[in-house]
């Protein structure tokens, strides 16, 4: 059984989060400081995963991640309210696995939590495509050595297309994917397209593109 510590100074999120993951199966401890957090790493052995909240009563969860990466490679994925692409680098930067925006549906969290405890601790790159490289354990993607600056469904979404060049998705299809939710309501795919669109712009000075056929969906191609 894996051993999850959360890390969270909101009650609410905190019991929520805890809840789900004991419900899946995960044996979980809680803190919601800084050096309550501190003290749990020390004294508990086997942390598999720490989920990890960036602004906490006593401090910042980012210096924590900095902190425990002198001394561990424990997966961590930060949850935040700040949701710029300064403050996603900023989480990867300190030594983030990942790192998931709030609010957010409780069924994207276990996928991400499923995910990194799978996931080997290496830093290769997974995936070349058009002279974009893919790198899965940060979510990250550069292009001639510039950081894309992509968020988690940017990244997602650019990553899906690619592995899949030359076949066509539509936007219902794509959004299900991602987003992680099943018989989604048109209406309801609206975020799919502002996101398509900033992806389009981050990776415009590359080798690839995203066309859009009406009639098809949307794919990957190299220029």
């Amino acid at each position: 059984m894996s051993k999850i510590l959360i890390i969270e100074d909101n009650k609410d999120i905190l019991y929520t989060n805890r809840t789900m993951l004991e419900l899946n199966g995960y044996e979980v401890i809680s803190a919601e400081t800084v050096a309550a957090g501190k003290k749990l790493c020390l004294e508990s052995g086997n942390i598999s995963l720490i989920i990890l909240d960036i602004m906490l009563p006593d401090g910042n969860g980012l210096d924590l991640c900095r902190e425990l990466r002198e001394h561990s490679d424990v997966k961590i994925l930060f949850l935040s309210a700040l949701d710029t692409d300064k403050d996603v680098i900023a989480g990867f930067r300190a030594g983030g696995d990942d790192y998931l925006e709030k609010p957010y549906h409780m069924e994207e969290l276990l996928l991400r939590v499923k995910s990194l405890l799978r996931r080997k601790n290496v830093g290769a790159v997974t995936r070349n495509f058009g002279g974009i490289e893919f790198y899965d354990y940060s979510f990250g993607a550069s292009c001639n050595g510039e950081d894309l600056m992509l968020r988690q469904k940017e990244y997602s979404i650019l990553k899906f297309l690619c592995d899949n060049a030359g076949e066509y998705f539509t936007a219902k299809e794509i959004f299900e994917i991602v987003w992680g939710v099943s018989n989604a309501d048109t209406s309801e795919i609206q975020p799919f397209y502002n996101t398509i669109s900033t992806v389009k712009e981050k990776i415009s000075a590359t080798d690839v593109e995203i066309i859009h056929e009406k009639s098809k969906g949307y794919t990957a191609a190299i220029k």
